[in-house]
């Protein structure tokens, strides 16, 4: 039961980690935000396609996280937190914008990817550093349980 509950607490410990570099990823995000839409309207667009794909492998990172920090964390992943939307909700906007990204890129629309880099991505930026904090704080309450348990 003890290395049970040891490996229980090197998991949240680990998964605290993780989520405390995908915070500053996020942070890092936020801000690198104004050069990008920028850069597309300065036709810039090789080096904006490539910043935009970064940007959205790391979302797409986020979201699988987010899913496997719910489950070892017992969150309901379909369940509204933060600020009000689900791990699942969340998933499904961010689907949703890749979708239009590819086919804005796929059609050489460029306005359009930088409305949607501008309107939609940002928003889902702000959105995964809302769901992050929540599930921070939940990975902390439940490492905080887990050392109480372990006499520590």
């Amino acid at each position: 039961m003890m290395k049970n509950s040891q490996s229980d607490s090197s998991k949240f410990v680990q998964l605290t980690t993780v989520l405390a570099e995908m915070a500053g990823y996020l942070q890092n995000v936020a801000q690198a935000y104004q050069t990008l839409e920028f850069d597309f309207q300065l036709d810039q667009r090789a080096d904006s396609l490539e910043k935009l794909l970064q940007v959205m492998e790391g979302l797409n990172y986020c979201k699988k996280m987010f899913s496997s920090a719910a489950s070892l964390l017992g969150l309901n992943v379909a369940q509204n937190i933060g600020s009000g939307m689900s791990i699942n909700a969340f998933a499904n906007e961010l689907q949703k914008s890749f979708e239009q990204i590819d086919e804005a890129a796929e059609n050489g629309d460029y306005s359009l990817l930088a409305d949607l880099t501008e309107y939609d991505l940002i928003s889902l930026v702000e959105q995964a550093r809302q769901l992050l904090a929540v599930i921070q704080e939940q990975c902390n309450q439940r490492k905080g349980l887990e050392f109480v348990h372990d006499g520590r």
